[in-house]
């Protein structure tokens, strides 16, 4: 139960950003500005577990650590492919921004470490996979009807059976 309610703190300011970008609220410094701050905030709070809980075999400083900064990387791409979606032709990014998540856990899988008795730092790091299967459940909600549009346009096309099985291949790779 604490690693779901650390997800949804990880997670909340990139829904409220989302939530504003869905909504077309125009991008404004104040506002938008301390989203970015919060999301910052969170993720300095974050690596507190690198560095002062995840200490047996430096596995915070070794993987943890790596991982962490990853998931930030993550998220900038959460939040600046939103930017993209509203402009003209913006639909094609919407169904670019299905890729960030199988990409990022990809990314992730990189740190994994299926070392026994650690059963800390499986958690610590099966948290980072869940801020990313929880922000893309985010962005795929607040843009399904962009998405929809696209894959709409995409299934007519004779790229469709491909594009099947690249899904399936990319589901493969990302699970953790």
């Amino acid at each position: 139960m604490p690693a779901l309610f650390i997800d949804c703190i990880l997670t909340y300011p990139l829904l409220a950003w989302t939530v504003r970008r869905a909504r077309k609220i125009p991008f404004n410094s104040r506002d938008d500005g301390n989203i970015i701050l919060l999301q910052l905030a969170v993720f300095a709070v974050w690596l507190f577990p690198c560095f002062y809980l995840d200490t047996e075999k430096s596995y915070g400083v070794n993987y943890l650590l790596p991982s962490t900064i990853t998931l930030i990387i993550i998220f900038v791409f959460f939040y600046t492919v939103q930017l993209a979606i509203y402009t003209e032709n913006g639909d094609k990014y919407a169904m670019w921004m299905k890729l960030i998540g199988p990409i990022g856990s990809i990314c992730l899988n990189l740190w994994k470490d299926q070392a026994p008795n650690m059963p800390l730092h499986h958690v610590l790091m099966m948290i980072n996979y869940d801020a990313v299967f929880f922000s893309q459940g985010i962005v795929d909600q607040l843009y399904f009807k962009q998405m929809l549009r696209t894959r709409s346009y995409l299934s007519k096309t004779v790229m469709a059976p491909f594009l099947v099985l690249f899904a399936i291949f990319l589901y493969a790779l990302s699970s953790p």
